[in-house]
């Protein structure tokens, strides 16, 4: 299925590489994906992980890096337990709506938490884990540093309850940390 892009062009891809960042896998890397034809998830997860533009317990992008420390204060874990990947403009994103994930380690398994970031406000389906809406003209702090933490604080508290939803306990007694 082909993906169709906003109204407004690719303000939606600007949106999400400014929160998440952006994948460094590269359309001509043709030994990952030759024909860049359809990937299956798990592959695609492999592949991205060993692409990215930062550490993934530190995101260089100031959404991602906030939300992911605020889900290891929610959760009450060290804060090396919890990883980000961003999926932006990879065959993850193009293929399966994964702009980035969240993963932990837990019992010798690793449970995701895979977020579609979206600007259009009727997009109610994903194969996303979550899917989270974010302005159109995006989200700074340095703008707006209120509507930035909401959103942020937000994304966080549905991360962890996904995480939850899949076995990952809190060792924190509130959700409110």
């Amino acid at each position: 299925m082909r993906r169709s892009y906003e109204k407004s062009g690719m303000t939606g891809k600007i949106v999400e590489q400014e929160l998440f960042g952006k994948s460094l896998y590269e359309r001509e890397t043709k030994e990952l994906f030759p024909d860049y034809s359809y990937a299956d998830k798990l592959r695609c997860l492999d592949i991205i992980k060993k692409h990215q533009p930062s550490s993934p317990t530190n995101p260089q992008r100031e959404f991602a890096h906030h939300v992911r420390s605020r889900v290891c204060i929610l959760l009450g874990v060290d804060q090396k337990i919890v990883r980000f990947y961003t999926a932006v403009d990879s065959p993850l994103d193009q293929f399966h709506q994964v702009d980035g994930w969240f993963e932990i380690k837990f019992r010798g398994v690793n449970i995701l938490v895979t977020v579609d970031l979206t600007s259009r406000p009727e997009k109610d389906k994903t194969r996303s884990d979550i899917i989270f809406h974010v302005p159109i003209e995006g989200l700074s702090s340095a703008v707006d540093e209120t509507e930035f933490l909401s959103y942020a604080n937000d994304m966080s508290e549905q991360v962890v309850l996904e995480f939850q939803r899949q076995g990952i306990p809190s060792r924190k007694g509130s959700h409110h940390g």
